[in-house]
């Protein structure tokens, strides 16, 4: 839950902007790591925002926690693990944080492991399913 403006006392998930020199990747540990306290692995890309209306482009990861110990840092008054049908959906802090929890779910429901080869990891990429968070109403991270 974040504890400065703009949305401040609403939820979001951690993020930010990068420092000068910094790499995508290494701005996703900072961030995660200054707003919750959290260390974070596996990222991958799940979504781009293109937001010329504040003039912005949000790339959002999908990145798990090496460890559910988590704590507010300086920009969080409180943070929280939920459970998708926990997710206090009137009280996310920006629109892209509802398109990217829309996303995840997507890709959680859409690319399965596919039970039948020899390589459990592998996974069943359907060719449609995507969503247009610009025409679409329709255990997570935040901070």
């Amino acid at each position: 839950k974040r504890s400065i403006e703009p949305s401040k006392h609403f939820w979001c998930l951690p993020g930010g902007f990068l420092e000068m020199g910094e790499t995508i990747v290494e701005g996703l540990k900072r961030e995660a790591r200054e707003e919750a306290k959290a260390k974070i692995s596996q990222s991958e890309l799940l979504a781009v925002y293109n937001l010329p209306k504040v003039g912005q482009v949000q790339l959002v990861y999908d990145s798990r926690l090496t460890s559910k110990e988590v704590e507010a840092g300086d920009e969080s008054e409180e943070v929280g693990l939920f459970a998708w049908e926990k997710i206090p959906w009137h009280e996310l802090a920006f629109p892209t944080v509802s398109w990217a929890l829309m996303h995840y779910e997507i890709k959680r429901k859409c690319w399965l492991p596919q039970s039948n080869t020899k390589n459990s990891s592998a996974l069943n990429k359907p060719t449609l399913c995507f969503s247009n968070p610009e025409v679409n109403d329709s255990n997570l991270f935040w901070s």
